[in-house]
């Protein structure tokens, strides 16, 4: 099938910032409830890769106007894939405090995501197994988050 690229996260502009931070934010509500570690993983890649104030910048995620679809079409389509799995990661971030991986109407969020993105079945798949094995990859599933999205931001391909 292939593997899930960083795609040039580094080349994006503060349009297609606000729309990633928008997307994982709408993933992270898509039950009704943000959970603490949704929220703070937001806040803190929001101050380590866009030099802002991070609460302020998630609040202000938390309560934009801009819908999925519109988010969705902001990102570039290099970047569509990377996308994908990092909402499914956020997603699945507190799988194992409610002892099962994805709530439905986390998924149901996350399928018109993939419609939005415009992203096939084959890639879907990719991006969940992608975050399923980088979420079995470490215990601490912020840190993973911040370290690929530092390497995505920095442009670094290894």
């Amino acid at each position: 099938m292939g593997t899930i690229t960083d795609g040039g996260l580094g080349l994006m502009q503060t349009k297609e910032e606000a729309a990633l931070l928008r997307i994982l934010a709408l993933m992270a509500g898509a039950d009704g409830v943000v959970a603490f570690r949704e929220q703070q993983m937001a806040r803190q890649l929001w101050d380590e890769h866009f030099g802002v104030s991070g609460p302020a910048a998630w609040q202000e995620a938390l309560t934009s106007a801009m819908d999925l679809k519109t988010a969705a079409s902001a990102i570039p389509k290099n970047m569509r894939p990377l996308t994908l799995k990092l909402s499914y990661m956020v997603i699945a971030a507190c799988g194992e405090e409610r002892g099962f991986p994805v709530n439905p109407p986390e998924l149901y969020a996350f399928n018109a995501l993939v419609n939005h993105l415009e992203l096939t079945e084959d890639q879907r798949e990719l991006a969940v197994k992608a975050a399923k094995r980088d979420l079995k990859a470490t215990s601490n599933i912020w840190s993973r988050l911040r370290f690929r999205l530092t390497k995505a931001f920095e442009g670094d391909d290894s």
